[in-house]
């Protein structure tokens, strides 16, 4: 904790510009800010939106005089800038208020960012630096708010702090109810270990409580920061990282302790120290300090885009019988709790296409007039520009049959020289299927069109077909379908749909077939249909025996 303040200076000379980052399950770009100089830059944070608080050497030229100070090195200060783009630009001093002529770093903001926690050296009563008995400035966490004209006051000095011991790099948790901070209080277990203090009431606070023997370690501990989920980071020259501080990471666990950290990959982490890790969720961007080759001084303070993870979707919608393409369907993207995110007709090619996020649920859907809407259930995983393929498959309401459009229910069947419809081998079930085909297109005009077969007189078959017909129309109007839009008509014995005709002897299984009722689309938004709908044959399996004919 001592050094934290002091890093090593190697001004070096090439500039990390940008790095793609691919894990197994996120890519960032990594970017060297145009703020780094050549002396120590490092700690941002953002305040808001679009500004960038971080502490920087840059400034003040003071020389310090204490047994720590043989580097020569000028002090820190807090600066602020404004995030463009990729980079942050317009820095200058933060707080005139806040500024003294020794270091300030490492802030962290309430929610309200009304309220600034920030490490300073520890001061005496004269405004100078104050040494421990060993000669080193120790350093304090201190706190200040803004007033009415939005300038920082108010500055006070946090309760646990001492002259003894140094306290420093302080971090809020996200409901800005726990203060984590880094000491070398007496207890600690390492160098410096990771506390936290519960923020009581204004200005009131808990005695500090160790985040325990998982992340602290008998080596130094710094630099905490809470992230969304209060997944601790921080890092640590524990052994078994890549060299110098490294930033770990730390679930905490049902059980209030954080769990066994794991040490993030490179680039976050390098040969060189890696510290001060800031994440903001919502933007999907942080920064990270290091001084690692290819900076520009001997802090530089890196900022990290998360690369939005994205899988396309693709696929085709189908018959699921012919498995032959449907053009011109329509194809809807809706979220697992059915929020629509997209939609698309598929043309004539029948194939659709979407971009969505990775490691998230979705499904799609398919429509067309006439079909029985598609259905898939889509789960992403978390791999970058995957192409995903689902086909949809939808049912046709109707197939094109010998110049004709064919209904694609099952026959209805009528008793022996009777028109009224049976209760039983699903005769109203299968109306009950026009009811709602007509229900949903709301436009169509019907006309249901009934035949007998060949036994009996031509005017006693016309007789029967067109009672059939009525009895099938005044069953549909009953289940509420407008009687402007349905009618029936009798055919008789005309149109057989095999070869049992006059004089022909046929099964009673043949006969049956030609005792038929088609439904035939006359007009639908205002356009005339030729094509009719008719129970389709591949249904008709072997009909049940009845005696006599017609």
């Amino acid at each position: 904790m001592k050094k934290f303040m002091r890093k090593s200076i190697y001004i070096l000379m090439l500039l990390l510009v940008a790095i793609w980052v691919k894990g197994q399950e996120e890519k960032y770009t990594i970017v060297n800010l145009d703020i780094n100089t050549a002396s120590s830059d490092f700690g941002a944070t953002k305040l808001g939106d679009s500004l960038v608080v971080f502490a920087s050497a840059q400034g003040k030229q003071k020389r310090r005089k204490l047994k720590r100070s043989i580097n020569q090195t000028p002090f820190l200060d807090l600066y602020v800038g404004v995030l463009s783009g990729q980079q942050v630009v317009n820095d200058e001093m933060f707080s005139d208020k806040l500024s003294t002529t020794f270091n300030e770093a490492s802030v962290t903001f309430a929610n309200d960012f009304k309220t600034i926690y920030f490490t300073r050296n520890n001061e005496s009563n004269s405004h100078k630096a104050k040494a421990d008995a060993e000669g080193y400035s120790n350093l304090k966490i201190y706190k200040a708010s803004k007033d009415e004209d939005g300038k920082w006051g108010n500055v006070m000095s946090m309760p646990f702090n001492s002259d003894d011991y140094s306290s420093g790099l302080p971090a809020l948790s996200p409901d800005g109810k726990k203060l984590f901070f880094v000491s070398d209080m007496p207890g600690s277990i390492g160098g410096t270990d990771i506390y936290y203090v519960e923020i009581l009431d204004e200005d009131q606070y808990s005695q500090p409580i160790n985040v325990g023997f998982n992340v602290n370690t008998a080596m130094k501990e710094m630099f905490p920061f809470v992230g969304k989920d209060n997944t601790l980071y921080y890092s640590s020259d524990r052994p078994g990282g890549y060299g110098g501080l490294d930033i770990y990471v730390a679930k905490l666990e049902e059980t209030g302790f954080y769990g066994v950290p794991k040490k993030l990959d490179y680039p976050f982490n390098s040969g060189n120290d890696d510290f001060a890790y800031f994440y903001d969720d919502e933007a999907k961007m942080g920064f990270f300090s290091s001084n690692r080759d290819g900076g520009k001084g001997s802090d530089d303070i890196y900022a990290f885009f998360k690369e939005e993870c994205k899988q396309t979707l693709v696929g085709y919608v189908r018959n699921e019988e012919s498995l032959e393409v449907i053009p011109d369907a329509m194809v809807y993207l809706y979220t697992a709790d059915s929020v629509l995110l997209d939609s698309m007709n598929v043309g004539t090619e029948a194939r659709y296409d979407f971009k969505v996020d990775c490691n998230a649920e979705f499904f799609l859907t398919s429509e067309k007039e006439l079909y029985v809407g598609g259905y898939q259930p889509v789960t992403t995983t978390e791999v970058y520009n995957e192409t995903v393929s689902y086909d949809l498959f939808m049912c046709p309401l109707a197939i094109e049959k010998e110049g004709k459009i064919v209904l694609m229910i099952g026959p209805i069947y009528f008793d022996f020289n009777k028109y009224n419809i049976r209760e039983s081998l699903d005769g109203k079930e299968e109306m009950d299927r026009i009811v709602e085909i007509m229900r949903e297109y709301p436009e169509m005009v019907v006309e249901v069109s009934s035949y007998t077969d060949s036994r009996g007189t031509d005017e006693y078959n016309i007789e029967l077909s067109q009672e059939r017909a009525q009895s099938t129309v005044d069953y549909i109007v009953k289940q509420g379908i407008d009687p402007n839009r349905i009618y029936g008509k009798g055919y008789g014995e005309s149109n057989p749909v095999n070869g049992c005709v006059n004089d022909v002897w046929c099964s009673e299984a043949d006969h049956q077939k030609n005792r038929r009722t088609e439904f035939v689309i006359v007009s639908m938004e205002g356009e005339a249909f030729e094509q009719k709908f008719r129970t389709d044959e591949s249904y008709n399996e072997e009909a049940p025996e009845e005696k006599g004919g017609n």
